[in-house]
C-alpha cells in the first residue's frame, strides 16, 4: 500500500485515514443498527478508488466496481426508512 500511495501521489497520511475509514466501515456491517452507514461509507471510498485506478493509474477497476455494487445494494437494503 505505501507504493500504491506513491503512485498516486497523495501523502501517507491518506493511507491511514482511509485504513481507518474502511476497517471502521467493515466492523459497523456487524452491528445491525449500523449496517446502512458502514455499507454508505465504504460505498463512497469505492467510488474513489474506481477514480483513482481508473484516471491516475489507468488500471482496470471491474473488482472494484462489483465491490461497489455490492456495498450499494446492503446499503439501500438497509436504508433507513422514514415514520410517517
Amino acid at each position: 500500500m505505501v507504493g500504491f500511495f506513491a503512485q498516486v501521489g497523495f501523502g501517507q497520511w491518506l493511507r491511514y485515514v482511509l485504513g481507518v475509514l474502511e476497517v471502521g466501515s467493515a466492523i459497523a456491517l456487524f452491528f445491525p443498527r449500523q449496517v446502512f452507514y458502514g455499507a454508505l461509507v465504504l460505498s463512497v471510498s469505492l467510488v474513489g478508488h474506481i477514480v483513482i485506478h481508473q484516471q491516475v493509474l489507468h488500471r482496470p477497476a471491474s473488482f472494484f466496481v462489483l465491490l461497489l455494487a455490492a456495498t450499494s445494494l446492503i446499503a439501500y437494503l438497509r436504508r433507513p426508512l422514514a415514520k410517517t
